[in-house]
């Protein structure tokens, strides 16, 4: 199998197929997370513990469930039940939860086999990775999954360059302020931030009560789709009539583009047009300031 080009969608189809079985499928995704080691993408990668849940689920000959065997990752601010939870913090390094959160519960109910705990920004407050007072690996902070001399973006970095990388094809993460939309920005893969309270907020280190939420990410929006259907429960997200969609674009926004980012930029933004797509330039010349005294003040 080309894991460069698998989604989750395909692993689970693949898997209840039998095409593959969740322990050759796990047993890639753990060496390729060794291989990759010098991307600090993990803080814990539970090798005995991922290979004994893919022999059970092959043993098991379940179909039926929507993540049956596919390995995944959890960023380590989300509890799962006999792994450290550090939060990216030394303060934590030594808490072992005995209990899953429950939106990790929801994965592992769902047949997911977690192989580990990815690395973040020390307790989620920031947008860098770059974590100076966990060290993961020889250097201090996640690299990015295309250029190690990059950042991998924060604050779930961990699970941004794991999927970046392909050592798994979906995870999750935590968002207050852009934590699973900037590291998914980074590492050429997918996120969704979803409304606070449709994901319970249970058994995750908190940063603010009315700004926090778990976020799945994956490789593509389909995947997305997928993690969020198995943790919020609901049917299959019918596509939407790209023609009745608007988008604003604040030009504001984006100013100081590295010349390759804004041509992917435009490039992106002439694709969604061509597909019905339309969008408003608008101006919000305040925006800035008005987040400035909203945002953190609020999340402190």
């Amino acid at each position: 199998m080309d894991l460069d080009q698998l989604t989750l969608s395909q692993a689970t189809a693949d898997l209840r197929a039998g095409k593959i079985t969740s322990t050759a499928l796990t047993t890639e995704a753990l060496a390729r997370a060794k291989a990759n080691a010098d991307l600090n993408a993990f803080v814990t990668l539970d090798e005995a513990g991922a290979l004994k849940a893919a022999a059970a689920f092959d043993a098991s000959g379940d179909k039926t469930k929507p993540l049956g065997g596919v390995p995944i990752v959890i960023k380590d601010n989300i509890e799962v039940a006999g792994l450290p939870c550090s939060a990216g913090t030394p303060a934590l390094k030594d808490y072992i939860p005995k209990a899953d959160a429950p939106v990790a519960a929801k994965l592992r109910a769902a047949g997911a086999v977690i192989i580990g705990k990815t690395s973040m920004h020390e307790l989620a407050f920031g947008i860098s990775g770059y974590n100076t007072a966990f060290k993961t690996g020889a250097e201090f902070g996640v690299r990015n999954a295309y250029d190690r001399a990059l950042i991998a973006g924060g604050s779930s970095s961990g699970t941004g360059a794991a999927i970046g990388a392909r050592i798994v094809a979906g995870g999750l993460g935590t968002d207050t302020g852009g934590s699973v939309r900037v590291p998914a920005a980074l590492n050429g893969c997918a996120s969704l931030r979803p409304t606070v309270g449709r994901y319970p907020q249970d058994g995750i280190a908190p940063i603010s009560h009315t700004r926090d939420t778990a976020g799945p990410m994956a490789v593509t929006m389909p995947d997305v789709a997928l993690l969020d259907r198995v943790i919020a429960g609901g049917d299959a997200i019918a596509p939407a009539d790209l023609k009745q969609v608007r988008i604003g674009l604040v030009k504001t926004m984006l100013t100081n583009l590295d010349a390759d980012t804004e041509a992917a930029f435009r490039a992106a933004i002439a694709n969604v047009k061509a597909q019905g797509v339309t969008v408003v330039e608008i101006e919000m010349p305040q925006l800035a300031e008005l987040n400035g005294q909203v945002s953190f003040p609020v999340a402190l």
